[in-house]
Parts: structure tokens; sequence; C-alpha cells
């Protein structure tokens, strides 16, 4: 699979763009599966099978990007249909990477998908082919965030690493050029420093731009309305943390004799999509606060 520009490989039209082909690894098979005119399409990453086929262009095939920004598209070989996956107003995606296995796309773009910011930073986000449900799975906004370079993605689109600068998880303040690593399998764990003054620390989330953190105590769980669990009255700690930790906002109290507190975060992708959660318990309900609980 290449891109060529100038001329074409297939004898038809010449758009003096550059497109995307396709062909066997024995020479023969060659398929154009881009077709200007309107712009490059470039970038072009295909899926372990080569039955999908991921790339960006400022190109309208389907009549969906009239402004001719650069969007993600993706091709199915079987059928022979082109998708686009993105749709922004002002900014340009870039970089698009295909899990092996077809079946999600990370990108990045400095569109406002998951909240509005003057600054237009540079965040990392998946896509699910099949249904267009894109999620933000970028670190903190500690610094100005920046492209990635060699951006790669696992079989089945549950790890990408990739290599930028910039402090994504607060243990790079240097903003030297680092190696980075999304999980979307891993637990993420949470920490209390010991009695009070307590301050709670959490691995950093692929995903949440910010965190709210809230303590309640153990005599106060019970079970909520169906399908939830009730944490009782709560304590807010921090409410829309930039890091992750509640330096600064350590809690003050200590559990009562007999008596356990606990503590728990929720992480927020950004306003456009919601507070986040504070997880489910062990029968998969939701935890849901009572009063007190952080602002939305």
């Amino acid at each position: 699979m290449r891109s060529r520009r100038t001329r074409t490989l297939d004898g038809g039209p010449d758009e003096l763009v550059e497109e995307i082909y396709r062909i066997r690894t024995d020479g023969t098979g060659l398929q154009r599966v881009t077709s200007g005119p309107g712009g490059d399409a470039v970038g072009a990453d295909i899926s372990g099978s080569g039955g999908r086929i991921s790339y960006v262009s400022i190109q309208d095939p389907l009549g969906t990007n009239p402004e001719h920004n650069e969007e993600v598209f993706s091709y199915d070989t079987a059928t022979s249909m082109t998708r686009q996956l993105t749709s922004a107003d002002d900014h340009n995606a870039d970089i698009a990477r295909i899990s092996r296995d077809g079946a999600y796309l990370y990108f990045f773009t400095s569109e406002e998908l998951t909240e509005d910011d003057p600054d237009y930073p540079d965040d990392l986000y998946r896509v699910e082919v099949s249904t267009d449900t894109i999620q933000r799975v970028s670190g903190l906004r500690l610094s100005a965030i920046h492209p990635p370079w060699g951006l790669t993605v696992d079989q089945n689109g549950a790890h990408a690493a990739f290599t930028t600068f910039g402090n994504w998880t607060n243990s790079n303040p240097d903003l030297k050029d680092e190696v980075y690593l999304v999980d979307l399998t891993a637990a993420p764990g949470i920490r209390g420093s010991g009695p009070a003054p307590t301050t709670v620390s959490w691995d950093v989330e692929a995903g949440p731009i910010r965190y709210d953190v809230l303590r309640g105590n153990v005599s106060n769980l019970s079970p909520g309305s169906p399908g939830t669990v009730s944490l009782g009255p709560v304590l807010c700690l921090e409410n829309d943390s930039p890091d992750a930790d509640t330096a600064g906002f350590a809690d003050t109290e200590n559990p009562p004799a007999g008596q356990a507190f606990f503590y728990l975060y929720r992480g927020s992708p950004g306003l456009k999509v919601g507070p986040g959660s504070y997880g489910k318990s062990s029968d998969s309900s939701e935890r849901v606060a009572g009063a007190g609980d952080c602002s939305l």
C-alpha cells in the first residue's frame, strides 16, 4: 500500500494529488482506494488481515466534508465502502493508526471534541469503526500537548504507544521527549497516605482531563435504587483536580473510633461528556454519592 503523487498507477484520472493504493506483495491486484479531486489522501495504515485501511484526507468522497478539513477515513476491502469517521468544524485530524483487528482507529486532533479549550491542545482519541464512537484517551493537560511520533496500536486497540514531549502523567516536568503507553485494560490504583492529614493519589487514566475526589464513611454504604449502591453523605475533597492527587486538599479528619473512611475519584474526559463515574461495586452496581458530592 502506498501513496502516489503527480501520476496515476492504475490508468485512472490524473488529479495531481496523493492517493492511496493497495497491492498484493507479489505485485498483483493493484487497486486505488481513494479518489480526488479536492486534495491529498495520506498516512495510510492497514489492519492485520488487509481488510481495512485507515488514512487522513481533505477529500470529500461522501459529501460529508465540504469544508475539506483533514478527516479520518476508513476503507473496507470486502465491501469497497469508505467511511468518514471524524467531522471537525475547524481543526484537522492527523496520524490515523488502526488496530490489527481493524476494530479501532487512534488519531490526534485539536478539534474540541470533549471540551472547548481556547488553546486547542492536540489530544489523542480512539474511534470504534463499527459504531463511530469516539473517546478521548489522552492524559493530563498540565502542559502544552503536541502530536506524537511513531504512534502504533496493538492487535485489538486496547494499547497504543507513541513518543512526544509534554507532561501527560505529571511525571515529566522537564517536558522532554518520552515514550507513553495507553493501556485501556489496566485497573487504575488509588492510594491514601495514612492518618490525617490524608492525601489521596491515583494512577493517571487514559481519557480524563480532570478528577473529582470524595471521602465517605463505610458505615453509610447501603443498597440504592435498582442497579446502584448508595455511598451515603460524602465530603468532596477536591473538585476538578487537574492532576492525580489531592496535594493541597488533604483530608484533615480521621475516622471515629471503630469506623473507617473510604476514598473514591471519578475522571471526566471533558464538559461535553460529563463528570465520569465513581465506579461500580463488586456486583456491578453503579456507585452514587449522596449529599456533599463534588459539583458536576
